[in-house]
């Protein structure tokens, strides 16, 4: 593990390599000579460690976390650094905990997120 990032004081080692070939946002960060390439050392500011740490489960073992309670902020951070195949996943367990108490927030989170799909769903 060649690099730490830093999510609320809490540190998580990973592979520069590894996050590059799945974020296009780390990959600026490691491959483009931002500073984050000669540091090492990331600071992330904008996620929950919970939510980085579902985030990084699926990066590093493809598998579906159980993540029910925190799937609009995990859609949110897959959105954020482009993790696709993590937004899609997001979207069919929102999808599946959709309901009448939620639906109008589903509709929202759908939409500032570009989930055509979960929004359709949402509507119906």
């Amino acid at each position: 593990m060649d690099c730490c990032l830093v999510v609320a004081g809490q540190e998580f080692r990973a592979h520069k390599v590894i996050l590059a070939a799945h974020s296009p946002i780390f990959r600026a960060m490691f491959e483009l000579g931002m500073g984050e390439n000669k540091k090492n050392h990331v600071e992330i500011h904008d996620l929950e460690p919970e939510v980085f740490k579902a985030m990084m489960g699926f990066i590093y073992t493809g598998k579906e976390p159980d993540f029910h309670s925190i799937a609009d902020a995990v859609l949110a951070a897959a959105d954020k650094y482009g993790l696709q195949r993590l937004k899609v996943t997001c979207k069919d367990t929102l999808c599946k905990d959709l309901s009448v108490e939620n639906a109008a927030h589903t509709l929202f989170l759908a939409d500032l997120h570009s989930a055509v799909q979960l929004k359709t769903e949402a509507l119906i």
